[in-house]
């Protein structure tokens, strides 16, 4: 799971990762196939922000990384923070 916030703080006050920002950044990612989202409330440093939780069905570490890395760039994050868990999972389609 990547967990990445959506305040960014700027000298000038803070600006926000919004819907548009967040779908447009989504749709051009190249790195997953497969992915769940959903919204959250997540603390850092001692500020409650609104936050992305991204549960992706890739097992390359690298790619997450790589992913994790370009969110941050993009919208100028301090850190985006990844949980890798080892679970059993299977995809049914038939």
């Amino acid at each position: 799971m990547i967990y990445m916030g959506r305040d960014i703080y700027k000298p000038d006050g803070v600006k926000y990762v919004t819907d548009l920002d967040l779908e447009f950044f989504l749709n051009e990612q190249p790195y997953f196939d497969s992915f769940t989202i959903w919204s959250a409330k997540g603390s850092w440093r001692g500020n409650i922000e609104d936050t992305i939780v991204i549960e992706v069905f890739d097992t390359d570490f690298d790619i997450i990384v790589m992913f994790a890395q370009h969110y941050r760039a993009t919208f100028d994050q301090e850190a985006v923070y990844i949980k890798i868990s080892e679970t059993t999972t299977e995809l049914i389609t038939e």
